[in-house]
């Protein structure tokens, strides 16, 4: 196998074996590029739970204010309007979230209405990478969001890791396979763990190969991978070992996966684990059968289950941090692929739709609901979906600049484009803070088949455009020099280059602005 192919594939097929409180890890490595992340709020967590399937957020949180049309387009499965919970005075929620009220009320969870992105696909498989590399149907990036921040940094990992600054993984995956999220180019640094022996570096020492073999520097790789994973377990067992939940919240349903997943995580936090980001799944939202239990029982069923595993798992978790005092240290996102369609099928079911609910929360969260409720017609056809109000995007982008508190040209850069920073903190004056940009960049013709036409307010002098392709792979410097003044205009020709999507960078000093660009013949 050549290098750059197992660089790519071969970390996450290492089967490295641990198990805590019953509970399967998966590691992703630390990286010195993930300095900026956590550096000065190195006690800072983000729990990341995907509600794989694609969840039916209309069933979750229902528009009051929507209710008579929504019933009209999915009567075999709306839950009586008698039967939600009442958050505000426009939007109710499953009878199943009673435990999620109970966050609610303290103030500690945020609703962020309609999130989609452009476009949207229907594949779980297309949509789930899409939300993975925070990309588009239009720009595809082969990294995950938080991969492309190990990608290009520590070119000789593992050799050397860990070490005294890199003792502890950056992110764990709670479960048997490692996250896309942290796929880079041409690596996925995550290494999944199983169960709880380690006898890998025997294995690798009794198998015999020649120095001079084409073979031995990719046994070395992977003898130094395997070291890695071995080596992280250390900190993980001994801050379970530290650590002790003192919720008596979590439920003892055994079929409640993600309350032990989240019991672990608390677990691990108390005891030390300086590992920033925790990565969970809830699988089983792809109701496309069988979501309620019957006509007569829209308020019980398969989704319901769901919902009910989610807001007791959230609710205990919270609890916990709240009882070992780290409650302002860690925030969570709840997040989804895509939606459900607003009308119901045949089979007491939802199909793949668009937009969806996400959710925020940790003590630190601005306790609200952003956006509108979603819109229902009068009249509903079996393929009406909901339109988009958030950019998916907008949240990572948000998490990056307000929770780690990156530079923007730094979030730019991992995101590839520019996205509105939404009020997800809470501050000390208890109102929300945004980072403006100091550079202003407007590109016309978009699309063109010959000139590009920048204006850009800028005070730094130093200035840099480059041209990058949907993967981020450099392609063109356009221009490279100090700058007098603070209004420039400038035009380049495009002629040349090959008809289809790029970034455009733009960077002045520390800060950068990136912009969609399309060439056509």
């Amino acid at each position: 196998m050549k290098r750059r192919n197992f660089l790519k594939y071969g970390l996450s097929a290492i089967s490295l074996p641990v198990l805590i409180q019953g509970q399967a890890l998966g590691l992703i490595p630390d990286n010195a590029v993930l300095k900026a992340l956590t550096s000065g709020n190195k006690t800072r967590k983000l729990i990341l739970i995907h509600l794989k399937g694609g969840n039916d957020g209309l069933n979750m949180f229902t528009p009051l204010d929507q209710y008579i049309n929504l019933r009209k387009a999915r009567p075999n499965i709306i839950i009586p309007q008698e039967e939600l919970i009442r958050l505000t005075d426009v939007l109710g929620m499953h009878p199943a979230m009673n435990s999620f009220k109970r966050l609610y009320d303290l103030k500690q969870a945020l609703i962020i209405q309609n999130v989609s992105y452009p476009s949207p696909s229907l594949s779980h498989f297309q949509s789930q990478t899409i939300v993975n590399n925070a990309s588009s149907t239009e720009l595809n990036w082969n990294s995950g969001w938080l991969g492309r921040y190990f990608q290009n940094a520590s070119p000789d990992f593992p050799t050397d890791f860990p070490n005294t600054e890199d003792a502890h993984p950056l992110a764990i995956t709670i479960g048997t396979q490692d996250s896309p999220i942290s796929q880079g180019d041409t690596a996925n640094y995550s290494i999944s763990m199983t169960d709880a022996s380690n006898n890998f570096q025997q294995t690798i020492q009794q198998t015999q190969v020649e120095e001079d073999s084409p073979y031995n520097h990719e046994l070395r790789f992977i003898t130094d991978a395997m070291r890695v994973a071995d080596a992280y377990l250390d900190p993980i067992q001994e801050a379970a070992s530290k650590g002790e939940n003192q919720s008596p919240l979590y439920p003892e349903d055994p079929k409640n996966q993600l309350a032990k997943q989240l019991a672990l995580v608390a677990r691990l936090i108390d005891g030390g684990l300086e590992t920033p980001i925790y990565v969970l799944s809830l699988d089983g939202f792809d109701t496309h059968t069988n979501q309620v239990a019957s006509e007569s029982a829209t308020t019980q069923g398969h989704h319901a289950s769901l919902l009910r595993y989610l807001a007791d798992g959230i609710l205990a978790f919270q609890d916990d941090l709240n009882r070992m005092g780290l409650e302002e240290n860690v925030i969570g996102m709840v997040y989804s692929e895509f939606g459900r369609r607003i009308a119901s099928n045949e089979n007491l079911g939802t199909d793949h739709g668009t937009a969806y609910p996400a959710i925020l929360f940790g003590q630190p969260i601005n306790p609200t609901v952003l956006g509108h409720n979603p819109t229902i017609p009068e009249e509903v056809n079996p393929f009406m979906n909901l339109d988009m109000q958030f950019d998916f995007r907008s949240i990572y982008a948000s998490i990056f600049q307000q929770w780690f508190q990156l530079p923007e040209a730094t979030t730019q850069q991992i995101m590839g484009d520019e996205f509105p920073i939404l009020p997800i903190l809470k501050t000390a004056e208890g109102s929300t803070f945004f980072y403006e940009n100091p550079v202003k960049v407007t590109a016309y013709p978009i699309p063109t088949a010959d000139y590009l036409n920048l204006k850009i307010e800028t005070k730094n002098p130093q200035l840099r455009i480059s041209l990058f392709n949907p993967m981020g792979q450099f392609v063109k410097t356009l221009f490279n020099q100090e700058v007098e003044g603070n209004l420039l205009e400038l035009q380049f020709s495009v002629k040349g280059l090959p008809a289809g999507h790029y970034i455009l960078r733009v960077q002045s000093g520390d800060d950068l602005v990136s912009k969609k660009l399309i060439i056509t013949d």
